[in-house]
């Protein structure tokens, strides 16, 4: 399946259907998933969009390669890194948000921007380092590789603490 430069890969598949999970998810033990995948990274609505079932066929079989994909430490590694990394970005945004001087504001802005830069950056290299078997997530992988190769990116690439 190919996709458009420029438009973003799924990794979930097509996400039609109700909002509530469906009745046997803890008979399969999706819930213990759930929390492991989940629970470390609150606001982020990751959880609803993962327990939302699919009706098609074609849905069930994208996301459960995913699925299995991440099973190895490794790459579930590299996601969860990429999770904390959009964190501390939200945290430098909320602190520029609140912050009483415009230099102040800019310094967190850019601590922002940095963290989401190194964030993107790790994961593109775990999803490189690792061999991946879903389609969705070699789509992915080919879709941070051209992010990180934009010219603009490189122009940002500077490491700020805080």
């Amino acid at each position: 399946m190919e996709k458009a430069e420029g438009v973003s890969p799924s990794l979930l598949g097509s996400a039609q259907g109700p909002e509530e999970a469906p009745a046997h998810l803890k008979d399969l033990l999706l819930d213990e998933l759930g929390k492991e995948l989940f629970a470390a990274h609150p606001g982020m609505s990751l959880e609803e969009v993962f327990r939302r079932p699919l009706r098609e066929r074609e849905g069930v079989l994208h996301r459960q390669q995913v699925a299995r994909d991440l099973e190895g430490k490794g790459l579930s590694a590299a996601f969860h890194h990429y999770f904390r990394a959009v964190e501390g970005v939200r945290v430098r945004l909320k602190r520029a948000a609140q912050a009483r001087h415009p230099w102040q504001a800019r310094l967190y802005f850019l601590q922002a921007a940095s963290a989401y830069l190194e964030g993107v950056g790790a994961l593109a290299e775990g999803l490189a380092r690792h061999p991946l078997r879903s389609e969705g997530l070699r789509a992915y992988r080919d879709y941070l590789d051209r992010h990180q190769k934009t010219p603009w990116k490189h122009g940002l690439n500077f490491p700020l603490q805080g």
